[in-house]
């Protein structure tokens, strides 16, 4: 049993505008990371948003939404929302909003890593780097439900070492997420998105 959780509470301080909702190829950039999503197998695919005009999009996609009244606080309070909105005995693959070209292949290699190692942190890599999404186990519920600020998961992967599982990718355009205009620009930069969902 795994959960996805979906985060989309920023505020994109850097780009200063909803990068979530940025055209790419005709439809939101958010739009794009839920069909990768939607096509493949979870439990429960949950939204996590400060914003309630993305509820319509979610139901869509078969994501339930969860309004974060203290999205300020940082990403770990959405990060707290999905885990105590999810079965206690699910394991989490935590997504970010702003990663269109996230592959469903991509997706499923990590779950088959988890079902092989479901004890593990799963983390995909890109050069030796940590990337998103991750897979946390179910023993890590607790940890995660502890976490301040907006760190993130960082500080219970930091923790837990001897848990992490990383899987190596070599191409990178599944990981890249939009943070600055030349983030977007380099998006719109690729002719077509590369779709095998």
């Amino acid at each position: 049993m795994i959960t996805a959780i979906l985060l989309a509470s920023g505020y994109s301080q850097r780009l200063k505008r909803d990068k979530l909702s940025l055209d790419f190829n005709g439809i939101p950039v958010l739009e794009h990371t839920m069909r990768a999503i939607s096509n493949v197998s979870f439990s429960k695919k949950l939204l996590v948003t400060r914003q309630e005009q993305y509820s319509c999009l979610a139901s869509q996609y078969g994501f339930q939404t969860l309004l974060n009244p203290m999205a300020q606080t940082g990403q770990s309070s959405s990060i707290r929302l999905g885990v105590l909105q999810s079965d206690p005995s699910s394991a989490f693959m935590f997504f970010v909003g702003d990663q269109p070209l996230l592959s469903s292949s991509v997706i499923k290699r990590l779950l088959e890593v988890h079902r092989q190692k479901p004890g593990s942190i799963i983390i995909p890599t890109l050069d030796g780097q940590n990337q998103n999404p991750v897979i946390f186990p179910s023993s890590l519920r607790e940890s995660l439900l502890e976490i301040t600020g907006d760190t993130g998961g960082r500080s219970v992967i930091a923790k837990n070492p001897q848990l992490i599982q990383r899987v190596s990718f070599t191409d990178s355009l599944p990981f890249l997420d939009i943070d600055t205009s030349e983030d977007y620009f380099t998006l719109l930069s690729k002719a077509k998105k590369t779709e095998d969902y």
